[in-house]
């Protein structure tokens, strides 16, 4: 499988204009959610005064216990996913404010392309290659891994952006 941005990514509709998002919604997409940061996350948002909603896909169904009372007693709203194809991966990342996915360790971040292919946001890590890949761009967030306050506070100026 060759790694890169699928050609057939847009983020606008039939008139041009960007798709809609839901306001406050966050994408995660990682398989190993423990290299990909969704404990940071979670920590992030825990308790949040913000009325946000968490879409979490990729964790293996034997998981899905343990991360669903983590996920409730940090009150945060969400769903759960494991395998979801691309296709409805895009979907996800179509009606989704901010993509994020605060890596451990990250070769190059192709997913976090096509997130902002898709008109997210980006809060992520700056590792590996994902400071290339985003670039400095307004719609990108970057801090360091394993920081929950930092990222909070990322998130919190990517939600006062429009």
């Amino acid at each position: 499988m060759n790694k890169g941005v699928e050609s057939r990514l847009i983020a606008f509709d039939r008139n041009g204009s960007l798709q809609k998002k839901k306001i406050g919604s966050i994408l995660f997409v990682k398989t190993d959610f423990v290299l990909g940061g969704l404990y940071t996350l979670i920590e992030a948002l825990k308790d949040s005064e913000r009325n946000v909603s968490l879409t979490i896909i990729g964790p293996a169904l034997q998981y899905h216990e343990m991360l669903n009372g983590i996920l409730e007693k940090a009150h945060i709203s969400y769903e759960l996913f494991d395998y979801m194809p691309p296709e409805k991966i895009y979907e996800k990342m179509q009606e989704s404010e901010i993509f994020c996915v605060p890596s451990k360790r990250e070769a190059f971040g192709v997913a976090n392309i096509e997130a902002m292919a898709m008109g997210c946001k980006i809060v992520s890590t700056h590792i590996g290659g994902i400071p290339e890949a985003v670039g400095r761009d307004c719609f990108a967030w970057l801090v360091v891994p394993d920081n929950p306050i930092a990222m909070r506070k990322a998130l919190t100026e990517a939600y006062g952006t429009s």
